[in-house]
């Protein structure tokens, strides 16, 4: 497959920046857009709503990178006019400014264009109480089907998963967090990652 002569990065936030910045250094040397909403360059988001309206930091230290960060990449910069739609056959994004920027190639993430999706966050609570570590992720309900699928109850460490109509809705985690935490992947939709130590022998 040959390498696009353009690529346009739809997102020009922390996650935009440092797309353009793998692309440059994995050896592609095209030319990159980034285009983004807002009309700064890239900064640190908690900081800006933490620290630089305390007024403990100034605004210029939220800022991601220097200001020569475009040169540095070989990057252009289209700020302030928000992507609206994607031509996927022309490979041409439209912003809300009358722009229409083509490329061989472009990384849109998928909430950015198309049909708005909400975050909807999985419920979790911990204890260390009673001598055991107990974690839970999602919500287990009296009625979901529960299966074991680490450990085992006679060694006081396991993970269960809870099921309601075929559908996962709660993880526990009881003495192995970090298992636990690699199946909630699986209350949301996504296959579950291997812990490091599923490796070891």
């Amino acid at each position: 497959m040959s390498k696009p002569s353009g690529v346009l990065v739809v997102g020009a936030s922390a996650a935009g920046l440092a797309t353009a910045e793998a692309l440059r250094r994995k050896g592609y040397t095209g030319e990159l857009t980034l285009l983004g909403e807002e009309s700064r360059r890239p900064y640190d988001r908690p900081p800006l709503s933490k620290q630089v309206l305390a007024g403990a930091w100034s605004p210029d230290r939220a800022q991601l990178r220097s200001e020569d960060v475009p040169d540095a990449l070989g990057a252009r910069f289209v700020l302030g006019d928000p992507a609206v739609a994607l031509d996927v056959p022309t490979r041409t994004v439209s912003t809300a400014g009358g722009l229409a920027l083509r490329a061989d190639a472009a990384v849109v993430a998928d909430n950015l264009l198309g049909e708005q999706r909400f975050y909807a966050p999985v419920p979790y609570y911990w204890t260390d109480q009673f001598d055991a570590r107990i974690h839970v992720h999602g919500v287990p309900t009296a009625d979901a089907d529960v299966t074991v699928v680490e450990g085992d109850l006679a060694s006081r460490r396991f993970v269960a998963l809870y099921h309601r109509d075929g559908d996962p809705v709660a993880v526990l985690g009881w003495n192995m967090p970090k298992q636990a935490r690699q199946h909630r992947q699986s209350l949301l939709g996504e296959p579950r990652v291997p812990h490091l130590s599923e490796g070891r022998r």
